[in-house]
C-alpha cells in the first residue's frame, strides 16, 4: 500500500491523536507506527533526532509536532493528482 504520510506516535498521545484524525479528516492516506510497540520505528524517530511526538515523515521530509499545512498539501496534491 502506498501512502503519503508516515506518522510515528503513541497511545494517550494528543498531538498524535490530531495529526491522525487531520489525515483522515483530508482523506490522506498514513501509515501509523506506534513507538511503544514497535522498537524499530522508535529506533527510526531517534535516529532522526527527535524526542517528542508525533513525527511526521512524507518522502525525505520529516518533521516533529502538528502541521496542518503539511496534511493539507498532502491532500491538495492528492486532489490535484484525481483531477488529472
Amino acid at each position: 500500500m502506498d501512502y503519503a504520510i508516515t506518522i510515528y506516535g503513541k497511545p494517550d498521545c494528543t498531538r498524535c491523536t490530531a495529526l491522525v484524525r487531520r489525515c483522515r479528516r483530508k482523506g490522506v492516506r498514513y501509515r501509523y507506527r506506534d513507538v511503544t510497540q514497535d522498537p524499530e520505528a522508535r529506533a527510526e524517530v531517534e535516529a532522526l533526532g527527535y524526542t517528542s511526538l508525533p513525527v511526521g515523515v512524507i518522502g525525505d521530509d520529516h518533521f516533529c509536532g502538528v502541521h496542518y499545512d503539511k496534511i493539507d498539501a498532502l491532500a491538495a496534491q492528492a486532489s490535484l493528482s484525481k483531477a488529472s
